[in-house]
């Protein structure tokens, strides 16, 4: 539903779909007026595949209780990511992320990485990962900041009888971890219905079932015409509210 770079090199691999040349701008819409615009560019070049991305992230307005002073908090990331497959089996990918961000006059600055090494065979693609580690070089004060990195792996498998990519991810922090699970049916060759659930609703749950039910579920769908692939999803934050996101690619080869 976004622009995530691993789950679409996952997916094009599992079914064999060739890694076109492409733009792509993504918006995700956050409670509490947070929002996240992206845009990437993905493109082979000598035996290896790229992307390359930049994404904005806006906290929103904030006022001090105190002084009413209002001021405003973002984060800008470059990133690019290089593929490699080594042969049927066996590829791999690393992320090199500049990070900066800005809380009113203050700034910080930070480059971290994320490494990846894929299985395939036949149906099965197992992915492990370790994500976020780097340094912070300028930091809001004197005090070291450290980068919150984590560690994980994800499994996308085709059911042999159903038209479907069914993937499963787990990532694991310093102080918790979270499962994600996701469905995408391939309705069509033009059309996919993804659903899925994530873990944070467990710290999300009031007790109440009616409340809770669809706390943690998302839903989404792709949608392609000719070069053009259009993506709206939804996921369901209970109390908090709900994240909307919406991703439009083209393919220019």
């Amino acid at each position: 539903m976004t622009l995530d770079s691993d789950y679409s090199y996952s997916k094009k691999t599992l079914i064999a779909s060739p890694n076109n040349n492409s733009l792509s701008s993504s918006l995700l819409l956050f409670p509490h007026e947070i929002s996240i615009g992206s845009f990437k560019y993905s493109y082979s070049f000598k035996n290896h595949y790229m992307s390359s991305s930049l994404s904005i992230i806006n906290y929103g307005e904030f006022t001090d209780s105190e002084s009413q002073h209002s001021f405003s908090s973002s984060d800008y990331i470059l990133k690019h990511t290089i593929y490699k497959k080594f042969n049927n089996y066996i590829h791999s990918s690393v992320d090199l992320k500049y990070i900066s961000s800005t809380i009113d006059d203050y700034n910080s600055d930070a480059i971290v990485t994320k490494l990846n090494l894929y299985y395939h065979y036949k149906r099965l693609l197992i992915q492990s990962f370790i994500s976020n580690h780097g340094f912070v070089f300028n930091s809001y004060t004197s005090f070291q900041e450290k980068v919150p990195s984590s560690y994980g792996f994800s499994m996308l498998y085709l059911p042999q009888y159903i038209n479907s990519i069914v993937s499963i991810t787990y990532n694991i922090f310093d102080d918790y971890d979270m499962l994600n699970f996701q469905n995408e049916f391939l309705v069509f060759n033009q059309l996919s219905i993804i659903c899925g659930y994530h873990s944070i609703a467990y710290k999300l749950y009031s007790g109440d079932f009616n409340n809770d039910f669809l706390i943690g579920l998302s839903i989404g769908s792709s949608i392609k015409y000719k070069d053009y692939i259009l993506g709206v999803g939804l996921k369901n934050l209970g109390p908090i509210g709900i994240i909307s996101s919406f991703t439009l690619s083209k393919s220019i080869n």
